[in-house]
């Protein structure tokens, strides 16, 4: 047991002692970078051949990118599907800590975030950033009943009673964004409607239900309300362009201002969610088909053409260089089956256990590619590199902090910790010890609510009443083969693990402040 509490006491040491060990950061050093976070909808590792070398699709853009940058090979969301993973990322919070445990889903509900939670739009709002939002919420937001004035109670209710004139009171343009141009719940549900900064996109009276079925290219996967045109088709070239002319306004405002203004540009794609609807074109450039093997994968590589594309844009301003690029998925790949033995078939889940949903490694292993600089090696985040650094997507909220010179309060991004010196390239960069993942709540996905503890190549499955389930050493069984529960063995580590996931259960910060 010594030996144990001894491992556990190393762990969490590092983890400790490396937040007080301060690095420079970009705003002392000099120009304050801009930020595009572009967050795609279910991609896994093996939808790239950064991760899985059998992936079927080439991503130009985005392995360039991988080349300039530092690669994440153990990348996890907070959770194993997208709407408590948003909310986390947003919020340097783990999921449970906001309104809803496994996440707010519909657009009519309060927002996720609890009153007096920051959001990483306000966080570098503090400092001017212009900050901009585009794409899949999955967060809340609320809509204001016309009777009662109120946001809408309850599960059902009528559209009719739905009070258009008012912005949705709890939406991200009340949460540090300047600008937001949003599906409250992408595509895969209603409403099927543009909202902008709160306000649904076209004439409410127009309003109108669409049936479960398909409408030309575009698919509605479930019967509910929204605008006539809706196309899920054509929501990526309608997003792409949006966030282009977002980029065209805020370079004329800094020209015209004679201030370089720098941006958080949120870009949260629709790709690779179902319906797997491609366009013909985005923006002139083929889509459907261009990937050679399905609408899934042509899907994926329209993201990589809209990264391209922002890119390009923010090139053109003579700003890339000055730009921290983050790419990463809210959950894992949609697969819940392993490959056999020499296969070499494409596999969202990179041939780990499960996919999306589920507390298997398929389930929240999620690809992470971050890069700023020109490519070379005095780039602030050096080329070329790849890292095997526990990290959750809750970490980029301190990492953001810090990049910018700011500290947080005792209540902001509780659960978030900083990569800011591993992504400069400090050898003595601390690195997260331990951390918790969720899967979804619904039984359905065979998971009833569980969860992992994470410390060093150790994993523990607890099930809904926090009771060890399932056992891993992660470094010689990554495919999660050999469940070690049973092994007396591991009797006292599994009770220590068990210590650890309870203690931050419990905690009201998991991450120490620096």
């Amino acid at each position: 047991m010594k030996k144990n509490n001894l491992f556990r006491r190393m762990l969490m040491g590092g983890m400790l002692i490396g937040w007080l060990i301060l690095a420079p950061t970009a705003q002392s050093a000099g120009k304050t970078p801009n930020v595009l976070f572009f967050f795609v909808d279910d991609m896994g590792i093996g939808d790239t051949r950064i991760y899985d070398e059998h992936a079927a699709v080439r991503l130009p853009n985005y392995e360039q990118l991988a080349e300039r940058g530092i690669v994440f090979d153990y990348a996890h969301a907070a959770a194993a599907v997208c709407a408590p993973t948003r909310y986390s990322v947003l919020s340097g919070n783990y999921p449970w800590r906001g309104r809803q445990p496994n996440g707010t889903w519909m657009a009519h509900q309060p927002s996720q975030f609890r009153p007096g939670q920051p959001s990483l739009g306000d966080l570098l709002k503090r400092l001017g950033y212009h900050t901009a939002f585009f794409g899949k919420e999955h967060l809340g937001g609320g809509l204001i009943d016309r009777n009662t004035g109120r946001i809408v109670e309850g599960w059902h209710y009528d559209v009719a009673d739905i009070d258009f004139s008012q912005p949705m009171p709890e939406g991200l343009q009340t949460k540090g964004f300047d600008y937001v141009y949003s599906l409250p719940q992408g595509i895969q549900g209603p409403p099927y409607a543009w909202f902008e900064n709160g306000l649904i996109v076209g004439d409410p009276a127009e309003v109108k239900t669409w049936e479960e079925g398909q409408y030309g290219r575009s698919v509605i996967k479930r019967t509910g309300w929204g605008m006539p045109g809706f196309d899920t088709s054509e929501i990526g070239p309608q997003m792409t362009q949006a966030a282009l002319d977002f980029l065209d306004r805020h370079f004329a405002g800094n020209e015209a201002a004679g201030e370089p203004r720098p941006f958080l540009l949120y870009y949260s794609s629709q790709s690779c969610h179902t319906p797997h609807t491609p366009p013909e074109e985005l923006l002139g450039v083929r889509i459907e088909g261009a990937s050679g093997h399905s609408d899934h994968l042509d899907i994926i590589y329209e993201a990589n053409v809209t990264l391209g594309m922002l890119l390009d844009r923010i090139e053109a301003a003579g700003e890339l260089e000055n730009t921290l690029v983050i790419w990463t998925s809210d959950n894992g790949g949609l697969n819940w089956t392993r490959r056999e033995e020499g296969d070499t078939s494409h596999d969202s889940s990179g041939n780990l256990r499960g996919g999306k949903a589920q507390i298997w490694e398929g389930g929240h292993r999620v690809p992470l590619v971050m890069a700023w600089g020109d490519g070379s090696e005095s780039s602030p985040i050096p080329p070329g590199r790849r890292t095997d650094a526990l990290i959750g997507l809750q970490d980029v909220y301190a990492t953001l902090a810090e990049m910018t010179g700011q500290s947080l309060a005792e209540n902001e991004a509780v659960d978030s910790f900083s990569y800011y010196r591993l992504l400069r390239g400090y050898e003595d960069a601390p690195t997260r010890a331990d951390m918790l993942i969720q899967s979804n709540d619904e039984p359905e996905w065979g998971q009833d609510n569980t969860r992992a503890y994470r410390a060093g190549p150790w994993k523990l499955v607890v099930n809904r009443n926090h009771q060890p389930r399932n056992f891993f050493n992660l470094v010689d069984d990554p495919g999660e083969r050999n469940d070690l529960i049973h092994d007396p063995e591991h009797e006292d580590l599994i009770d220590e693990m068990l210590a650890g996931y309870n203690a931050i259960r419990h905690s009201r910060r998991s991450v120490a402040l620096p």
